[in-house]
Order: structure tokens, then C-alpha cells, then sequence
């Protein structure tokens, strides 16, 4: 049987000091005391990364006036500008169909980007307001006179009076012209082939130059 060891100074009794011939510290070593500690029986906490909090804005759906008659300037050419508005203010804006007579667009995204697309849009009716248009008919013969050699006339007209210049396209003008000629050679084949000869006949004759069910019609159609 071992004999019991006491602990309570710490070294073993005068007994168990010959045990083996081997030493207390021999039987019972020192538990290893970690490099980062300061203390026995203390393990270092690692410290903690810091938590980023993240704020989530709210989606929403608002809506603003717009003028219904400056629809098409808002969406540009192919929707150019409208998607462009929507990329610099991050929000998406709904346009109304031209059947809906209420002058409302209703703009969806959050609170910074909505307020984007009103300003913008209340800059856009301000400067649309100021401007004037007029139209005045010239003849297309003396389009290339007022316009000058690589638009220098024009530019200089522009520039003078500050104002923009808008000449219909020529090709735009050849294409009318070309419908216009095959539409008015359609409609004389139509006269020809379509034509009618009304001729009077007296109401009492009308069932016997039809004949019964019609018949002598049919002939003559025949």
C-alpha cells in the first residue's frame, strides 16, 4: 500500500522523502506556467474584434407632380434620361402611361434617394417653365441657306440670340415624301380596280332584273 502524502506545507513527510530515492518535486512536478500570463492558473483572454453596426435604411414609395405635357422630355430618347437619374439618386421612378391623366410619378428607394429625385425633378419643371417654344414653317429649299456650310449660320444664330435651333431631318422629310408617293399610286389602283357605275332602274323592276334568288345577279358577276 502507498502511504498518504501531506500537502499541507507544501513538502512531502519524512517518510515519503526516501520513497524510491525519488523527491517530491520528482513525483509531483510544478504544473508549466503559460508565457503570456502573469500569474499561476490564469489563461489571457484574446481580445475581442469590434463589431461594425450597419444601419438599414428603409425602402419606401413616394410621390411628386409632374407635368403630363413634359413626360417625354423626363424619359429622353430610348429612356436615356430617366435611367439616368435613377443611377446618379440610386432610386427607381415610375412613370405613369400617357392614357393616365393624373400628373403624379411615383418614386420608390430611401429617404436620401427619393429626396434626390424630387430636387431634380422640381430643377427639371423650373427650367422646362422658362423656356418658349415656337414653330415657324420654311420651305425646305432654303433649309440649306439658314443652316450654312457645316451648320456655321445656324450656330452663329444660336449664338446670338441664345436660343436652339431645331431643323427637321431631311431624311425624315425624304421618307414622308416617299410614303406619300406610294400611298397616292395605291389609291389610284384601288379607283381602278374599284370601279362603280350606279344606274337608275325603277323600283318595280328590281326582281326581275335580280331574278329568283337572284340568279340573273350571280351571272352577270360571273
Amino acid at each position: 500500500m502507498m502511504k498518504n502524502v501531506s500537502m499541507l506545507s507544501g513538502q512531502p513527510s519524512s517518510g515519503d522523502a526516501k520513497n524510491n530515492g525519488n523527491g517530491y518535486d520528482i513525483v509531483f512536478p510544478a504544473l508549466p506556467v503559460p508565457k503570456t500570463s502573469n500569474a499561476i492558473g490564469t489563461v489571457p483572454f484574446k481580445k475581442r474584434n469590434n463589431v461594425k453596426s450597419s444601419t438599414v435604411n428603409e425602402i419606401k414609395t413616394t410621390t411628386t407632380p409632374f407635368p403630363k405635357e413634359h413626360r417625354s422630355t423626363l424619359l429622353g430618347k430610348q429612356g436615356l434620361n430617366l435611367k439616368n437619374i435613377e443611377k446618379r439618386t440610386g432610386a427607381r421612378v415610375q412613370i405613369p402611361c400617357m392614357k393616365n391623366s393624373a400628373d403624379i410619378i411615383y418614386i420608390t428607394g430611401t429617404k436620401d434617394s427619393t429626396k434626390k429625385v424630387v430636387q431634380e425633378l422640381e430643377e427639371i419643371i423650373i427650367k422646362l417653365k422658362s423656356k418658349i417654344e415656337k414653330e415657324i414653317t420654311i420651305d425646305q429649299r432654303h433649309h440649306g441657306a439658314i443652316i450654312g456650310f457645316n451648320g456655321e449660320k445656324v450656330r452663329e444664330l444660336q449664338k446670338i440670340f441664345n436660343v436652339k435651333i431645331i431643323f427637321p431631318s431631311p431624311r425624315l422629310n425624304d421618307d414622308v415624301n416617299k410614303a406619300f408617293k406610294s400611298l397616292a399610286e395605291l389609291a389610284e389602283v384601288l379607283d381602278e380596280i374599284n370601279y362603280v357605275l350606279e344606274i337608275p332602274i325603277f323600283k318595280q323592276f328590281h326582281k326581275l332584273g335580280a331574278g329568283k334568288k337572284a340568279i340573273f345577279i350571280k351571272k352577270r358577276r360571273d
